[in-house]
């Protein structure tokens, strides 16, 4: 009874209780002596992983817990994908390394592999970059260039290394360089690498100037704790398991606490997401920003209600229009802007209006957000700011008082699109097309659209023509000169909006029409023939023009800052606009005189595109101008319009007292927005 009772327990195919714990043990120590060759990988990774996101926390002067955040969240990704990659690099020299006394033909062989791999990698994200373009539901060709340059690169090193590589590779050494020793073929490899990358680098950095790198601080931090769990790794080989039990535990109690606080505090995900360069790219991997906003973001508080009728809203903001392009400019006396002139003959024309910034992606979120320009929080993606979805835009603010919205703007990628840049808040449609003619037409049909009377309606357009005046008129056809080509894209674009203004005029409908730029453009002026140079008035100064009902035809010489634009135009629409860093200059288009001279200010941050920070202050007609690394500027705008004639030293008394002024709004760009 006992055989059978133990024959019922034991099945045909089970193994005796010795076999299984023999099968045991084996596992065990399979398990084992994986974690054991593993260790050293994940040491590595670990560690330089959490040193460089510290490391670039502390660089970036974020608090305690965005640090952890940061750091706990490029962990989830980087460790793994670092700890393989280095486990793969190991296995493939393992199984490869070469068998043969000249190790010197074999360092050199190893050493123009690393090269390949590294110079794949350079000009396969570059191939990938140009692929990709703007749309971030094509960046996978990014990723799967990357990965298939360096699979053929780690391939090829693989080839390199083998025993009838390294032999040929003996073979033409030992003619090439007779009596070569190890240490030249060392000097040698490293020659070779710094060269052939470096060449790869400069090659490939035009196409990845459209990606914000931003690898200095991490790539630093994240060098040296390699560096520092590799010596420890070779220095005490039998503590290497603990050294990498350790750096894991360190990344895992990261990765818990960013999952815990993220989680619990949303904003300071979002805090570092924006402020972080490479954790904040491995956050928005993982989670979607612009979602976050339901979380964060209490309800868009509707304008308050001055008067029981609002007029339409027009908005054109035209990118790359300088102040000086409207009126009379050729040479036979003929204007470049008829249609503009027209609508400024009936409104108001600001002298002295000035943008935030040199460029959009610094100009166009303060205007919208009526926030100072240092005060704007989000990331760079391609040229454009994907704002902090904390932020609330003028647009959003209509649409909770009631306005039907619309937007047609010329760039998907800077307004919003798949990179969810997010200046499109608020339009309730949005139509994208890079021609100015077709976004026109389709403002007019929404004017002109019957299903909508009843409620009033605003429409923002952005056309980018004068933007691309070099790209249009290429200067081997039309010349080296910048400004007769500019000029033949300000006249195209007046055309082009000629019937919109028409349409708008015979309406009969009270419509408030603003017509106005993002920044201006160089052509030349002190040494810059685009933009996105220091704030000179060539590039901050731009036309406004305002039109509307019981505004009366004038020109109002009194400075102001477009970031008021907003606040203006609520004011203008018969709302209470609530308070924010750009006052409104509504009452500026009365009868009544204008008060003072006036002020703006503007400023230009660093970024992967500009290599330096600026700050602007212009004050009725005299402008300052403040550049790191150099001496204040000093121009009078009224006697000197194209600011060739610096008087800081000259005016000394002047200087200071706007310092001081400027020195104020940039204290005020300091505090933050939320």
């Amino acid at each position: 009874m006992a055989t059978l009772a133990t024959r019922r327990r034991r099945p045909g195919l089970a193994l005796p209780r010795r076999a299984e714990y023999t099968i045991g043990v084996l596992v065990w120590r399979s398990v084992l002596r994986l974690w054991i060759w593993l260790a050293p990988a994940i040491a590595i990774a670990a560690s330089a992983i959490v040193a460089g996101a510290v490391v670039e926390g502390i660089a970036h002067a974020a608090r305690a817990a965005v640090i952890v955040v940061g750091a706990g969240e490029v962990c989830r990704l980087g460790v793994p994908a670092i700890a393989a990659a280095i486990a793969l690099g190991h296995a493939i020299w393992r199984g490869w390394r070469p068998v043969i006394d000249d190790r010197s033909a074999a360092l050199i062989v190893a050493g123009l592999g690393f090269a390949a791999l590294a110079t794949a990698a350079v000009f396969g994200a570059g191939y990938g970059a140009m692929r990709t373009g703007v749309a971030a539901t094509k960046l996978g060709w990014l990723a799967a260039s990357i990965g298939g340059a360096g699979a053929a690169a780690a391939a090829l090193l693989a080839f390199a290394a083998a025993r009838p590589a390294v032999r040929g590779g003996a073979w033409v050494v030992a003619r090439v360089w007779p009596g070569i020793t190890p240490r030249r073929a060392l000097i040698a490899v490293a020659i070779a690498l710094a060269a052939v990358t470096l060449v790869g680098w400069i090659a490939a950095r035009p196409l990845l100037a459209r990606y914000d790198l931003g690898l200095a601080a991490f790539g630093g931090g994240a060098l040296g704790g390699g560096v520092v769990a590799a010596v420890s790794v070779v220095r005490w080989p039998r503590a290497r398991t603990q050294i990498a039990a350790g750096a894991l535990v360190v990344a895992a109690v990261a990765s818990i606490a960013a999952r815990v606080i993220g989680g619990r505090e949303p904003t300071v995900l979002i805090d570092a997401w924006s402020q972080l360069p490479v954790s904040g790219r491995a956050i928005e991997a993982r989670h979607q920003i612009a979602a976050l906003r339901e979380v964060v973001l209490a309800a868009i508080p509707a304008p308050v209600a001055q008067t029981e009728r609002h007029p339409d809203i027009l908005l054109i903001t035209i990118d790359a229009l300088r102040a000086d392009r409207l009126g009379a400019q050729q040479p036979d006396g003929r204007s470049l802007t008829p249609a503009f002139d027209a609508l400024a003959s009936e409104g108001a024309v600001f002298e002295r209006a000035f943008a935030p910034s040199t460029v959009t992606r610094g100009s166009l979120p303060p205007i919208l957000t009526q926030l100072s320009p240092g005060r704007l929080r989000g990331r760079l993606v391609d040229y454009a700011l994907k704002l902090d979805p904390r932020h609330v835009l003028f647009a959003e603010k209509l649409q909770r008082a009631g306005y039907a919205t619309r937007g047609y703007l010329c760039c998907a990628q800077h307004f919003g699109g798949a990179f969810e840049i997010g200046l499109d808040r608020g339009l309730d449609q949005v139509i994208y097309n890079p021609e100015g003619e077709h976004l026109a037409h389709a403002a007019s049909e929404f004017f002109a659209d019957a299903a909508l009377d009843g409620r009033p309606r605003f429409a923002w357009l952005h056309t980018y023509e004068p933007h691309l005046w070099s790209a249009r008129y290429p200067w081997t056809l039309y010349g080296a000169a910048p400004a007769p080509r500019y000029d033949r894209t300000v006249a195209t674009v007046d055309r082009v909006l000629a019937p919109l203004l028409a349409a708008i005029r015979a309406r009969g409908r009270p419509t408030i029409v603003v017509v106005t730029a993002d920044h201006g453009e160089g052509l030349g002026d002190h040494g810059v023939v685009n933009h996105a140079g220091a704030p000179y008035a060539s590039q901050i100064q731009v036309p406004l023009v305002i039109s509307g009902p019981a505004i009366a035809p004038r020109r109002i010489p009194t400075t102001i800052g477009l970031v008021g634009l907003g606040d203006t135009l609520l004011e203008l629409a018969g709302f209470s606009p609530p308070p924010s860093d750009g006052p409104s200059f509504a009452h500026l288009l009365s009868a009544a005189p204008h008060a003072g001279p006036g002020e703006a200010y503007s400023a230009v941050f660093r970024d992967r595109v500009i290599p330096f920070t600026a700050h602007s202050l212009v004050v009725g007609d005299h402008h300052l101008i403040e550049v790191d690394g150099r001496p204040p500027e000093l121009y009078d705008l009224r006697s000197d319009p194209r600011e060739q004639v610096d008087l800081a030293t000259r005016e000394p008394a002047l200087l200071a007292e706007l310092r001081r002024r400027l020195a104020d709004h940039r204290a005020r760009d300091r505090v933050p927005a939320f």
